[in-house]
């Protein structure tokens, strides 16, 4: 849907400030709002759905901090 594919645009645009586990988090999360499933994600890394777990969470905290993502959302 429109809006779904604006929040992965948003998603998207913030993952040039973080780096490592947040970074990959937020990679997931963009996957995950495409329909990705977290075991379908962790397949192409090569890692755990577990460690993708931790790196979504991780980005979401940094993301709940991120005053101007959420002013993008809105918009």
């Amino acid at each position: 849907t429109l809006m779904r594919s604006s929040a992965a645009s948003d998603v998207y645009k913030r993952q040039e400030r973080y780096q490592g586990v947040a970074k990959c988090g937020i990679e997931a999360l963009e996957l995950k709002l495409k329909g990705y499933s977290g075991a379908e994600i962790a397949k192409m890394y090569q890692v755990k759905p577990n460690y993708i777990a931790a790196c979504i969470c991780r980005a979401v905290k940094y993301l709940k901090k991120d005053k101007a993502f959420f002013a993008d959302l809105g918009k």
